[in-house]
């Protein structure tokens, strides 16, 4: 299959553990269905002019086939799930691979635009999907990626993209489990800083300020760490766009906490030599 090439042309090899949203389940849709199965990837979404039915888990494809055998488009309102409008395969499921496979020209700029971020990849599975202004927008945009690998493999994190331009994080710092802050810069044209954080089961975008000017805006970021009272280790505190002043919290009761940073240079990855540590003594 094409979408298997394109897979593994990018970071996560094939279909194992890939999910794959289909828009019609005809011949075309039903085999692709089947093929994706048996590839180690599974379905969570088909729709049909009838509607469209959602199971993140996986759908069962060889009982949705025999209800389609049956019931035509309408095997979707059989399956026993809720059925849906069948735009939201396009805007609100999140799949790797989205697989049109029934109406001409159903990627337009506006549907390419809401394809949800986890889509990496949009392979036809007949017809003609995409209007040229689809296929423009499609082309020249990028998404954030995130990948978590759980010990065993790495599986694609779904990440918002907030521009239909540029969406580019160059640079991550983890605090804790449930504690990841993500930067880099958004925009077309105008860059403006971009800041993700993960909260241990999702990540989300943040507003940040832009400190900077122009297409200047989101190149640097700083690292800032703290050594707390009775520590000898220093551990990261902050992290983002470079900002002249901030806040700061002492976590660990009286006593003297000691700060160091640096800068980082986005656009080619060079950091600056940290910082002469600077001291608070904080009393009770």
């Amino acid at each position: 299959m094409a979408a298997e090439t394109a897979l593994r042309a990018g970071p996560g090899g094939g279909w194992e553990g890939r999910s794959v949203a289909i828009e019609g389940f005809g011949k075309a849709g039903g085999g692709a269905a089947r093929e994706v199965t048996s590839r180690g990837g599974r379905v969570v979404a088909v729709s049909t002019v009838a509607g469209c039915v959602v199971d993140v888990s996986g759908l069962d494809v060889e009982r949705l086939l025999a209800l389609r055998h049956v019931h035509g488009d309408a095997c979707v309102l059989r399956y026993g799930l809720p059925a849906e409008p069948p735009s939201r395969l396009f805007t609100a499921v999140d799949a790797d691979v989205v697989i049109p496979g029934a109406r001409p020209g159903v990627i337009s700029r506006r549907v390419a635009e809401s394809l949800p971020s986890a889509v990496r990849v949009v392979a036809p599975a007949a017809n003609v999907p995409y209007t040229r202004e689809g296929v423009g927008w499609h082309g020249n945009s990028n998404h954030t990626l995130a990948e978590h690998w759980d010990g065993t493999a790495w599986q694609i994190v779904p990440t918002p993209s907030p521009s239909s331009g540029l969406n580019v994080l160059q640079d991550v710092t983890d605090i804790s489990a449930s504690d990841v802050w993500a930067v880099g810069y958004t925009g077309s044209g105008v860059r403006h800083t971009l800041a993700e954080h993960w909260d241990g089961s999702s990540w989300t975008a943040t507003t940040m300020p832009d400190e900077l000017t122009g297409n200047e805006v989101g190149a640097v970021t700083y690292h800032v760490q703290l050594e707390p009272p009775n520590s000898a280790q220093f551990t990261t505190f902050a992290v983002g766009v470079t900002a002249s002043t901030g806040s700061f919290t002492p976590s660990s009761g009286a006593g003297t906490y000691r700060f160091e940073a640096r800068l980082r240079n986005i656009s080619n990855g060079a950091y600056s030599s940290w910082s002469p540590a600077r001291s608070i003594s904080v009393t009770n």
